[in-house]
């Protein structure tokens, strides 16, 4: 094959990689009794058809919901990470029994980087201004999340081949 570097990388993430974080089969993984599965389903499919975004920003948007939700309503220390993962099982945005338990922990040290941020930006009184910056530090965690939850391996390989192969030929110079 006569390609370049950046197509050679893409094509492998393409054929080699899963998007799924991989887990040792004999890893403990969470399993979320299903019993308001249904419901939490049925609620989140009208949430998407009442606040429609691009296909691929719906989990995401259903992530920040949910932070903004717990943030708001519940103690902010209490294992953020599971609640969120056990509420994106239900609401069938993840498979159930697949996850990998370790990443509960890695969830919440993700969650508590942009509480501190959050403290520092709004500690008390919210301002038109502040809230602005309380919604975008939202929404930047719960990509973050997403991405630490579903790889997009295959995405990040194009835009990396894409961004390799034409910055050669665009020259980004400074007025």
């Amino acid at each position: 094959m006569n390609a370049s570097q950046p197509i050679i990388r893409l094509l492998e993430a393409y054929w080699r990689q899963p998007d799924q974080a991989p887990a040792h089969p004999q890893e403990p993984k969470v399993k979320v009794q299903m019993t308001i599965s249904r419901l939490a389903f049925v609620y989140e499919k009208i949430r998407n058809v009442i606040d429609y975004k691009d296909e691929h920003l719906i989990r995401k948007n259903a992530i920040e919901r949910m932070l903004k939700r717990r943030l708001y309503t519940e103690d902010k220390k209490r294992h953020f990470g599971l609640l969120l993962v056990e509420e994106l099982i239900r609401a069938g945005y993840l498979p159930n029994n697949m996850l990998p338990e370790r990443v509960i922990g890695e969830l919440d040290i993700i969650i508590e980087k942009y509480l501190r941020t959050l403290l520092a930006v709004a500690p008390n009184r919210l301002t038109k201004q502040r809230r602005a910056a309380v919604n975008w530090i939202l929404s930047i965690c719960a990509t973050e999340i997403e991405h630490k939850l579903v790889p997009q391996t295959k995405q990040d390989a194009l835009v990396e081949g894409m961004y390799a192969v034409l910055r050669k030929d665009v020259d980004l110079a400074t007025t």
